[in-house]
């Protein structure tokens, strides 16, 4: 057996097994930063499932916090579901077959807040602090002419 090959492909294997036993977190997360920069208040879900036999995908207890008033939800949704054409989706179309969305309740209260902490501001490079001052230096150059 040649085990300089076999190793390699073990490790792809182990790696590609990863990815899809990790997809629905990653999912997750992706569209819960995605909804608090849409938002700008906290979005909460509770489970998100990708399927592949059919394609599919489901987002289980969507929280969506208000901005204006962090202890209310601006809504939930208890389940969305998309139900995607395979076939379509194979040649780079996406064509919905199914949606449901169930349980929609609007302005329903948190059991935590749902403000945003603010994100600590970086200090400025020494670099960037020069480029900066070298463009407004440019700046009132040309408004001198």
């Amino acid at each position: 057996m040649r085990w300089k090959y076999f190793v390699p492909f073990l490790v792809g294997v182990g790696l590609f097994l990863g990815l899809i036993l990790s997809i629905d977190w990653w999912l997750k997360k992706g569209l819960e930063s995605a909804g608090e920069a849409a938002f700008d208040a906290k979005v909460d879900i509770e489970k998100v499932h990708l399927g592949f036999f059919p394609l599919s995908l489901r987002v289980q207890g969507l929280e969506v916090a208000d901005e204006d008033a962090p202890m209310r939800n601006l809504f939930e949704i208890n389940q969305i579901q998309f139900v995607l054409n395979t076939h379509a989706a194979l040649q780079k179309k996406w064509v919905i077959e199914k949606m449901t969305v169930e349980g929609i309740s609007l302005d329903t209260p948190r059991k935590t807040s749902g403000k945003i902490p603010p994100k600590p501001k970086t200090p400025k490079s020494k670099v960037r602090l020069e480029m900066e001052a070298a463009l407004a230096s440019q700046l009132n150059q040309v408004k001198a002419m």
